[in-house]
């Protein structure tokens, strides 16, 4: 059986390094933690999902986002919306945010 791969529009909407702040309301469409609505972060992967791809033959974007308490996360590009920022002010925002260590609750003292 061969199947066609559509591609969604979002597909071309963000790009690695984007500032986006994730704008999803109700959470319960990830079985894992993801942010809170409001939080900022920085796209360091765009991918899409290979489960939908093989069961029904579309390519949902994703990115793999590290969120501004460290921790990193894939969500769907349907769910964050790119935050604009100019000149310094991205440099600035984006080089705080790689240089957070996401919190393990490990204590190794």
């Amino acid at each position: 059986m061969i199947v066609q791969v559509l591609r969604d529009e979002m597909m071309d909407r963000f790009e690695v390094g984007d500032v986006v702040v994730f704008s999803l309301e109700d959470e319960s469409v990830y079985h894992y933690e993801v942010p809170k609505m409001g939080t900022l972060g920085v796209i360091e992967m765009q991918t899409h999902s290979f489960g939908l791809e093989k069961m029904l033959g579309v390519q949902i974007p994703m990115s793999v986002v590290q969120w501004e308490d460290g921790q990193k996360s894939s969500v769907f590009s349907h769910d964050i919306s790119k935050v604009e920022l100019e000149g310094d002010e991205k440099i600035t925002v984006v080089t705080k945010l790689k240089s957070l260590t996401p919190y393990t609750g490990t204590n190794y003292n």
